[in-house]
């Protein structure tokens, strides 16, 4: 959606009129030469968000979150088990930072784990891995 409005502000502010920018949005500038890879990146974001959705409503990550919280008895092994999830459930690195930090928050709340160094633990390995997977968007 910010992508969307970007792009939308740059071409009113290139018009330099509301409602020309607005037409020449939705006209030329998304087929234009300028913006060919739009089309592809909005179209990946809404996919991945579809998968994201997806893999959170089935339960199947969560239940998996779940079954790991059995085994966490402190805060170290809630951070292991936070690393742990960034290798075991990727998809990719957006991809990966949602589902992990969103399966594992509850988990490592019970054990006093801030959500300060959840989101250091969750961050610091999903750009890396995405780097290191043969298959990735990267």
């Amino acid at each position: 959606m910010s992508l969307i409005c970007a792009a939308c502000f740059t071409s009113i502010v290139k018009e330099q009129d509301v409602w020309q920018g607005f037409l020449r949005f939705w006209g030329p500038d998304i087929v234009g030469p300028g913006f060919e890879a739009l089309g592809e990146i909005m179209m990946f974001m809404f996919m991945l968000g579809g998968v994201i959705g997806a893999s959170i409503r089935s339960g199947g990550v969560q239940d998996t979150g779940d079954r790991a919280a059995r085994f966490i008895r402190d805060s170290f092994l809630g951070q292991l088990v936070t690393y742990c999830f960034g290798w075991f459930i990727f998809m990719d690195d957006y991809s990966n930072t949602a589902i992990v930090g969103s399966t594992l928050r509850p988990v490592t709340d019970k054990v006093r784990v801030s959500r300060e160094k959840l989101s250091f633990i969750v961050d610091c390995t999903a750009s890396p891995i995405a780097g290191l997977m043969p298959l990735s968007t990267w």
